[in-house]
């Protein structure tokens, strides 16, 4: 698994850490797709209700709004936004299948919930996968399952085969501007 040099980057300030409740490092930024130069986001659909579980997550033009920004456990390897654990939805019992929908739902802390960092064996510098199925080793990856260029295009998990549809960078927030490293 590559997520190492992703804590590097975390530990030198590349990017910023947030505390979460019981002091777990966490990464809050926004997901983008590497297709189309990065213009579109994992976004938590607008509705006119307030927000609640089962929430299906899309792409959508990234605006650095409140509702593109999520934050990353480095510990637990949770993804939540606003309470909730991003969520690969399963129907029934058993681990995460290929297909199965990403969503929100409350935080159990099940395999389901579980999200993991890594290249896939690529050799995208700035871009990487975003692993589902409770393990690092899993061969699932988060991927954009329609047409990625119209907003709206929703998430699910499928096998990882390296596809342009299942590569993602992390932009923190708020962005990083002016802000240079210093040793002492």
């Amino acid at each position: 698994m590559h997520i190492r040099p992703f804590i590097i980057a975390v530990l030198l300030g590349g990017i910023s850490l947030s505390s979460a409740i019981a002091g777990e490092p966490v990464v809050s930024g926004s997901f983008h797709t590497v297709l189309m130069l990065g213009r579109q986001c994992i976004t938590v659909p607008k509705t006119d209700v307030d927000l609640r579980p089962g929430a299906r997550l899309e792409m959508r033009r990234c605006q650095n709004s409140a509702d593109q920004i999520f934050d990353w456990n480095v510990i637990t390897f949770e993804i939540t936004f606003n309470g909730l654990c991003v969520d690969a939805f399963r129907v029934g019992a058993g681990p995460s299948q290929s297909g199965d929908p990403v969503g929100l739902w409350y935080c159990q802390k099940n395999d389901h919930q579980k999200w993991f960092l890594d290249h896939k064996g690529a050799s995208r510098v700035e871009a990487f996968n975003i692993v589902a199925g409770g393990s690092p080793s899993s061969e699932l990856c988060l991927d954009i399952a329609d047409d990625a260029s119209v907003d709206g295009a929703r998430l699910t998990i499928q096998n990882c085969h390296g596809g342009d549809h299942q590569w993602f960078r992390l932009t923190p927030s708020p962005p990083l501007t002016g802000r240079l490293l210093s040793r002492r």
